[in-house]
Parts: C-alpha cells; structure tokens; sequence
C-alpha cells in the first residue's frame, strides 16, 4: 500500500501538477507629500520581467543599469503608473519626473515624482499588465490618514485617492 501511495505521489509531482504557479508582482511605496504637492514613488520590480516589457515596446533589450534605459522606464511608467486628477482641471494624468533607479539581480527599485498633486486624485498601477495577465501590483500609500495598501490586477480601474 505504502508503495502504491509512493507511485501516486510521484506521478502526481512528475506531471506537474504540483509545481508552484509563477507568481508576479510590482511593490510600490507612495508617500504624498504636502510641501511640494506630490508623490514620492519608490516602485519594485523584477528586473528581467521590466527589461522584456521594454524590449517588446523598443524591438531591442536595454540593459535597466544603461543610461539610455531611463528614458524608455520613464516612457513606460508615464502610460503604466498614472495618477489623473479628479475635478478641475481634470483630465490629463500628472506628470512624472526621474528621480533614480538602483538595480540588483533580484529586484530593481525605480524612484519618482508626480508633481501637481493639489487635490484628489485617481490611481492606475498597470506595471507589466501587458506582460503578465495574473500580475498584481501593490501600493502602499502614505501620507493622507492612516497608511493603506491598494492592489491592482488586469481589468480593474484606478481607485480614487481623497486628500484630507
């Protein structure tokens, strides 16, 4: 009987049906801050998934460590990470501004501005959706009230962001 449950057992992890799922995921940190009206973002990502995401949109790998590469990850996040503003004047998202990037094997951490925060806001974190239909991006956001963690997925909306 023992036997017969060995077999099982390896059978079942042969096929495959006991391999873990990939699990994909962006980790941003997002700290509102009133004196310059804006958002200090500080967002993690796997650097090989990043790089592939620029590839497809280039037609050419870019090393993340490269100096060109900072204008095709700020290209990419001003369409992916997007904060609209709500009300007047409304409309068109916030603009982005570079702050740095550090890049290891593991991850890579990208840092940025979204100036002109001056009232509530909408908040879209689509990071690699294009890559990875079962992506989830987390953001915690600090700075209005009590820290909370917001997670996006495919097909979901922005969620709206009150300044107090």
């Amino acid at each position: 009987m023992k036997t017969a449950a060995a077999l099982a057992l390896a059978a079942f992890v042969l096929s495959g049906e006991a391999r873990a799922h990939p699990f994909h995921a962006s980790h941003a940190e997002v700290d509102y801050r009133a004196e310059c009206r804006c958002l200090e973002v500080a967002l993690a990502v796997v650097p090989e998934e990043l790089e592939a995401a620029l590839a497809r949109i280039s037609g050419r790998r870019v090393p993340l460590e490269s100096p060109e590469a900072q204008g095709e990850i700020l290209d990419y996040l001003k369409t992916r990470f997007v904060v609209t503003p709500v009300g007047p004047p409304g409309g068109e998202p916030l603009p982005i501004e570079w702050v740095g990037r550090e890049v290891s094997y593991r991850e890579a951490w990208l840092y940025f501005k979204v100036t002109g925060v001056v009232g509530d806001f909408d908040l879209a974190d689509r990071v690699l959706f294009e890559a990875e239909p079962s992506q989830v991006n987390h953001v915690l956001l600090r700075g209005l009230g009590e820290p909370k963690t917001l997670s996006f997925r495919a097909g979901e909306g922005a969620v709206r962001i009150s300044i107090k």
